[in-house]
């Protein structure tokens, strides 16, 4: 055959004779002729083309043909890849076909933005006559996963707690790092914060049954936490339920009382309301709207707290403090006292506040710390009071809450109308000689304390004459401002003198 044949199929003529009989030019001229295929091979190589192509791991399957770019020198149509079937690679899966198609899909999630590498597959070609390896090399991308929450959406803790749990994110891509917030929906999720590494979920304020701060006041809590990864993020709403916890109820201030040591036990016994009871405790003074009506007596120099229960041990002159309005005494603004000490008694449960002074026309605006009166378990004082309102135990129900009161202080007002006058010699005067345990006794005639209405009542009460109670509205405590009353006290003219003196004790 010669070089430059043509490859390919070919057919050869042969006459086939008995005799040789030739032409003059040596041609066969009698026989049969018959044609005879012949199949010329090429000389030239088969050599397969490698494939590439790209994935990413996005879900989404990339596909080709490994033949489409493959030729055969030979010309014969029966190229085919000779090792069909399913492969898995380093990142994902390749599915070949006897034709050349395939489809790869990345099946490893965990690679994230910015990986890439690739999976190298080989294929086995052949034309029908040769077998050669060719190559199928994937270049995968990575990319970016959302986190997801995998921590539960419900959870449940008791109240007067702060931490909530730990929401816990996941990322499937590897080395990413998680950040957590809260989200924007959730009625109640502003009531609540989150560490953004650690993704600790904790209230603001430790939440509390019996007064519940959600949206629909439930004690279920609404909050929407969100965990990103930089690119993606998911978020997850929470409920949160709040449950009661039988708690020992937090110390109050039961009553507030005034005292002298000047007071004589006859008129101890009739301030506390039981004669001979042996319980001189003093004048306790009223709650509601009588809380700021003036106390007459000119000698006033102990307050008495009693509170619900023991707190002697925490019990300290620190945390007693007055401050107030004062009036005005013969042109001059009174100084208001201050407290030197405080006795507990354990079974009464009364703090006796002994004063450096004796209380002059003034507002007395008492204050008593919470964080320094705790009981034996530690419970803070519920001190909580509303001036002329508050009727009762002081608190909201809740621990932890200053106690902030004032009652009000003008000695010889015994009609307690705010100013002394005439009125109150008067008052006075018309009792003059009675005692206690008698029809016409008062305690509030009485502005020494002595036990007996007498001369020296009448006394003190000239001696403060035309004194006033600062002219001052019910103001938020403790006060801020100093309102000065501008009366002074002034003269009693003997014809007073004589109207009183007439009119109410006869001759003396």
């Amino acid at each position: 055959v010669p070089v430059t044949a043509v490859a390919g199929l070919h057919f050869a003529r042969f006459r086939i004779s008995s005799t040789i009989v030739t032409s003059p030019l040596g041609f066969v001229v009698d026989g049969e002729v018959e044609d005879h295929p012949v199949n010329i091979l090429s000389l030239l190589p088969f050599v397969p083309v490698p494939d590439t192509n790209v994935a990413t791991d996005d879900g989404v399957a990339v596909s080709g043909n490994v033949l489409a770019n493959d030729t055969d020198p030979n010309g014969g149509p029966s190229t085919f890849v000779a090792n069909p079937g399913t492969y898995q690679g380093t990142f994902g899966t390749l599915v070949l076909d006897i034709s050349g198609d395939y489809t790869y899909l990345v099946t490893d999630e965990t690679i994230g933005t910015g990986f890439v590498s690739s999976d190298a597959f080989t294929v086995e070609i052949s034309d029908g006559i040769a077998l050669l390896g060719s190559a199928l090399t994937i270049q995968v991308n990575g990319s970016n996963d959302p986190p997801q929450i995998i921590s539960p959406n419900t959870f449940s803790i008791d109240e007067n707690t702060i931490t909530v749990a730990q929401v816990v994110g996941s990322d499937i891509d590897v080395g990413t790092s998680l950040t957590y917030s809260l989200g924007v929906n959730g009625d109640d999720t502003s009531l609540f914060d989150i560490d953004p590494v650690t993704g600790e979920l904790t209230f603001l304020v430790a939440p509390n049954f019996e007064l519940p701060s959600d949206f629909n006041t439930d004690s279920v809590y609404e909050v929407e936490v969100q965990v990103s990864d930089g690119e993606d993020s998911a978020t997850q709403l929470l409920q949160v339920t709040v449950n009661d916890v039988e708690e020992d109820p937090a110390p109050q201030i039961v009553a507030v009382w005034v005292k002298s040591t000047s007071w004589t036990p006859q008129f101890l016994d009739a301030a506390d309301g039981v004669v001979d009871d042996g319980f001189s405790t003093g004048y306790r003074i009223p709650d509601g709207k009588d809380q700021v009506k003036a106390l007459p007596w000119s000698n006033i120099d102990r307050i008495l707290v009693q509170f619900s229960e023991d707190v002697g041990a925490s019990v300290d002159v620190g945390d007693f403090s007055i401050s107030g309005v004062p009036g005005v005494l013969s042109g001059q603004a009174v100084q208001l006292p201050s407290v030197v000490s405080v006795t507990f008694d354990s079974i009464s449960f009364i703090a006796t506040l002994e004063l450096d002074r004796r209380i002059s026309n003034s507002y007395i605006d008492l204050a008593i710390t919470a964080s320094g009166i705790v009981d034996s378990l530690g419970s803070p004082l519920d001190g909580e009071w509303s001036n002329t309102v508050t009727i009762g135990n002081s608190g909201n129900g809740v621990a932890g809450g200053d106690f902030l009161y004032r009652f009000a202080v003008l000695p010889g007002d015994a009609n307690q109308n705010g100013s002394v006058s005439i009125s109150d010699l008067a008052t006075v005067a018309a009792v003059f000689g009675s005692v206690v345990g008698s029809q016409t006794y008062s305690i509030t005639r009485d502005v020494n304390g002595s036990g007996s209405i007498s001369i020296s009542d009448l006394a003190n009460i000239a001696s403060v004459f035309g004194t006033v109670l600062p002219s001052v509205p019910l103001s938020a405590m403790p006060a801020t401002e100093t309102v000065l009353a501008t009366s002074s006290a002034a003269s009693l003219s003997d014809s007073d003198w004589d109207d009183i003196l007439d009119g109410g004790l006869g001759e003396v």
